[in-house]
């Protein structure tokens, strides 16, 4: 929101660039791509950390018949989040107009209010914080050593020689190995 309104008074200072794109004029602010950097990095930063704690936590507390259906659900709700969002871009087209001055969300973004929508996005994500903080507050957790972990133990035949051998080039199929004993394959 902050950088949307400095993008407009720029406008207002300096004048637009013009931009064609397939044919089509955009009127641009000369204000570098580069500011948005902190904030694509912040957001580049949150969803890495909450995919991770997510799946994790997924997988940590749920009982393990059900760990691939509650990581499913937490997965199916980045898609419903889509939805979501576009959604609530529609309301907001709906409740402010089309029309500028007063449209948060304009066809022309410089002739109307897009940072009001920004600000109230913004809003929006501090209050799902703060119920994500009463949630996990207030959430059971399972002690770590009532996680259930699969180990996987491997068996290896010392007669046998690998299906695969590494070489310096990578891993190449051997030769001298065949499933079953009888087999004339080389």
């Amino acid at each position: 929101g902050i950088l949307e309104i400095y993008r407009k008074k720029d406008i207002e200072e300096n004048g637009v660039i013009e931009q064609k794109l397939s044919g089509d004029t955009f009127n641009a602010s000369s204000i570098s791509i580069f500011a948005q950097v902190p904030q694509f990095a912040l957001v580049g930063a949150s969803e890495v950390f909450a995919s991770v704690s997510g799946l994790e936590f997924a997988y940590s507390q749920a009982p393990s018949f059900m760990q691939g259906l509650v990581m499913g659900l937490f997965l199916m709700t980045s898609g419903i989040g889509n939805y979501v969002s576009e959604a609530i871009l529609e309301i907001v087209k709906e409740a402010t107009g089309a029309d500028p001055p007063d449209a948060w969300f304009p066809e022309e973004m410089n002739d109307g209010k897009t940072e009001n929508l920004f600000f109230m996005l913004a809003a929006l994500m501090a209050v799902n914080t703060l119920v994500f903080v009463v949630v996990a507050y207030f959430y059971k957790y399972k002690a770590p050593e009532e996680t259930q972990y699969l180990e996987v133990e491997k068996v290896v035949d010392p007669d046998k020689p690998p299906p695969y051998e590494q070489t310096t080039g990578g891993f190449h199929e051997n030769p001298g190995y065949s499933e079953h004993p009888e087999s004339t394959r080389l």
